[in-house]
């Protein structure tokens, strides 16, 4: 495993994930990996701010600014971690928000790209338009990288069954009823 602190990459994945196969199931740990392209990008835009603020001579802005830089060195140099337990039987996940699924429940394994409400990374299928956030921070890589390794390991799991799209039903409905008209 590379050493968070010493990486050299200013740009890249933000997280770094390693695939352990246990005797009763899989383990998948997530680290953080802390660039410092990021931490720059920040920083410049908080001096932006602060010369903008400086510009108009606002004391309660030269604060905000303190703030907001403290706020990014901080978030910088706190670890984020998690990790993906996989059984016969459980999809189970700690990470921001811990979650435990059983298999029965699950339609579908993907990536999701995140959105306004949502963050991007590993998400479980749980419904027609029902997905739960299994762990964030994932690209669509690493997010296949897990679920290909959940299949290898458990190439028989038994997943809920893929939901039937709603334009097959309203085609077999219109089919029935065209039907008993003739």
């Amino acid at each position: 495993m590379r050493d968070q602190m010493h990486d050299d990459e200013w740009f890249g994945p933000v997280s770094q994930i390693e695939i352990v196969e246990q005797s009763d199931g899989l383990l998948v740990r997530i680290t953080q990996i802390r660039r410092k392209g990021h931490l720059a990008i920040a920083l410049l835009i908080t001096l932006f701010v602060g010369v903008l603020f400086a510009w108009h001579e606002s004391w309660w802005g030269f604060f905000f600014v303190l703030g907001l830089g403290l706020f990014w060195i901080a978030s910088w140099f706190s670890s984020r971690w998690g990790q993906i337990r996989v059984d016969e039987n459980y999809l189970a996940a700690d990470g921001k928000k811990p979650v435990r699924l059983a298999w029965v429940e699950i339609h579908k394994l993907q990536h999701r790209g995140g959105g306004e409400d949502e963050p991007s990374g590993f998400y479980a299928r749980v419904g027609r338009w029902k997905s739960i956030c299994v762990m964030t921070d994932l690209n669509r890589e690493q997010t296949e990288e897990i679920i290909a390794a959940i299949h290898h390991r458990f190439p028989h799991l038994k997943m809920a069954d893929e939901i039937e799209p709603i334009s097959n039903r309203l085609r077999s409905w219109l089919e029935q009823l065209r039907g008993k008209k003739d």
